[in-house]
């Protein structure tokens, strides 16, 4: 076993008890978790020359001696940093300012054009790409001897090439495969869990419908895409699951994740979520924004006030299962997926997709904007349902969220086109004519 990997095993073992527990904290301990954590990671962040010159800048130079309601609050100082600003800094983005050959790292698909490496040192890899993960899924019932697939963006003949892979409990199955092959090889592994995007289980259950093999999956991990109601509706009666959405990113891990009670929890002591409005400020509960979030556990390469490229909300209220982290509401897109109309108007991905979500039948689509007054969408109908209704109605719900002086073509699909690792895009729009991650980082910057 290499050193690197001998020290991930040893903080799996060592945080397992403490990474669990931390998620049925009560309000108060969660905070002082966070904000112990918080300290720390600005610490750490300091030592980076990157964040070096940007807390001196925002005045963050005596975060260690701030009382915690403070050292909140001033976190706010600092301008918020995207995927650009650090692949520009290079090794200044790292602690030290060198990298280290025992860090683990990991690649973004580069869904949104840029494909970005972020490091991590062994103990924040432990937390955030296992025992994170481990903690949810058992939250909702997945054992860890319960068997589970992955339809992952992989090449075939990278299938069982990992060590989980090799022990038999997980198996890792392309999407690039026929769906039909899909469906074959999940009957014959029957997992217990399974982890997918929901276009590439909205594919595979069409080819059941149409004689694939057929096995029912208990419980089902979507992420990566926009789950819409009709398409969990769809994965559930397919797969006889019950389907629990997940929201995360390659650069953080996973943000949030969805209880039985159907509420998206956010991973409050791994990572802290700001939602952002256009001026740089935080959004109440409910009011759309960007995701920005700082990763309070990985020194290797700090994500301090991140820009996730996604827009969403936070929840009101807590959830009925008791558990006191903060609720994310809504994930509705990418950032990049506003649309810039031809008065110089925008209109949120969210307004449309909401829109669509009441189409009855609808049970995949996508909006591509092919010009500033012309969009088109292409409608896919679930099985029973008039195709021809359904692209008029999908017509009608874009026209009541557009101005008239826009053009909207509709047309019936039976599968979406896919993007990096196998992504589909719910809307894609043109480039906007400003770029509102300059203007958020310019603003944030003359507010500090």
């Amino acid at each position: 076993m290499s050193s690197s990997r001998a020290a991930v095993a040893y903080w799996l073992a060592r945080d397992a008890r403490a990474v669990t527990s931390a998620q049925e904290l009560d309000a108060s301990a969660l905070h002082a978790l966070s904000i112990h954590r918080l300290r720390a990671l600005l610490a750490a962040a300091a030592r980076a020359p990157f964040y070096a010159e940007r807390m001196h800048a925002a005045g963050l130079r005596t975060a260690h001696a701030m009382p915690d309601v403070e050292l909140a609050a001033s976190l706010s100082a600092l301008a918020p940093v995207s995927k650009q600003d650090l692949r520009g800094a290079g090794s200044a983005a790292l602690r030290d300012g060198q990298l280290s050959s025992a860090w683990p790292s990991s690649m973004s698909s580069g869904s949104s054009g840029e494909p970005f490496r972020v490091y991590y040192d062994a103990r924040a890899w432990a937390t955030l790409k296992h025992l994170v993960k481990i903690r949810s899924r058992r939250a909702v019932g997945l054992q860890l001897t319960d068997r589970m697939a992955i339809l992952d963006a992989i090449a075939p003949e990278r299938e069982g090439a990992s060590p989980l892979e090799r022990a038999g409990r997980v198996r890792r199955i392309s999407v690039f495969r026929a769906n039909a092959e899909i469906a074959e090889a999940l009957a014959r592994f029957r997992p217990r869990g399974m982890y997918a995007l929901p276009s590439a289980l909205l594919e595979v259950a069409r080819a059941m419908d149409d004689g694939a093999p057929r096995m029912v999956v208990p419980r089902i991990f979507t992420s990566g895409e926009l789950l819409t109601g009709a398409a969990r509706h769809t994965i559930e009666r397919a797969f006889g699951a019950r389907v629990y959405d997940v929201y995360g990113t390659s650069e953080t891990k996973e943000i949030a994740w969805e209880c039985a009670h159907g509420s998206r929890h956010i991973n409050a002591d791994v990572v802290r979520v700001e939602i952002l409005g256009d001026q740089g400020l935080a959004a109440p509960a409910g009011a759309e924004g960007e995701i920005v979030v700082t990763l309070l556990v990985n020194e290797a390469m700090p994500l301090v006030r991140y820009r996730t490229g996604d827009r969403g909300a936070l929840a009101e209220g807590k959830c009925a299962c008791g558990r006191a982290s903060p609720l994310l509401g809504v994930v509705s897109g990418r950032e990049a997926d506003v649309l810039e109309l031809p008065d110089g108007s925008t209109r949120s991905p969210y307004k449309l997709t909401t829109a669509l979500e009441r189409v009855a039948g609808l049970v995949g689509y996508q909006v591509v904007q092919t010009a500033r007054d012309t969009l088109r969408a292409t409608a896919i109908a679930e099985r029973g349902a008039d195709p021809d209704r359904v692209v008029r109605d999908v017509a009608l719900a874009l026209r009541a969220e557009l101005p008239l002086d826009v053009r909207i073509d509709v047309v019936p699909g039976d599968a979406l086109p896919r993007g990096a690792r196998a992504k589909v895009r719910a809307v894609h729009a043109l480039p906007r004519s400003s770029d509102p991650a300059d203007e958020l980082t310019a603003t944030s910057a003359s507010a500090s």
